[in-house]
């Protein structure tokens, strides 16, 4: 969750705390970009959503090998999540890297 890419900004535990309440409200999943968890700078310390109270299992927590350890050419990244949403994610990503539609298929069209 942060710092958020596109601002370098790092959410304070209170803001946290704040979604965290809106999550159980709403009965909803965080999913947090935690990419550059081991690149922030003080002031501000990492903290991650899912070790809020309650949040460990409303949390799809997104990582990545290719930032922090100068790989980004490899695109290495993984999910952490209650055992239930990963089963899930696990077919989502078999469906959208192995098993493509007809169209995304054009080659194998005859000409």
């Amino acid at each position: 969750m942060q710092p958020v890419e596109s601002v370098g900004r790092v959410f304070t535990r209170a803001e946290l705390e704040t979604i965290a309440a809106l999550a159980e409200e709403v009965d909803a999943f965080v999913i947090t970009d935690e990419v550059y968890e081991h690149i922030v700078y003080a002031p501000h310390r990492h903290t991650y959503f899912a070790a809020l109270p309650g949040m460990g299992r409303r949390t799809i927590s997104c990582g990545s090998l290719s930032k922090t350890y100068s790989i980004t050419g490899w695109r290495l990244g993984y999910v952490i999540a209650a055992p239930e949403v990963i089963a899930g994610a696990r077919k989502v990503h078999d469906f959208l890297t192995v098993a493509r539609r007809r169209p995304c298929k054009k080659p194998q069209w005859p000409a």
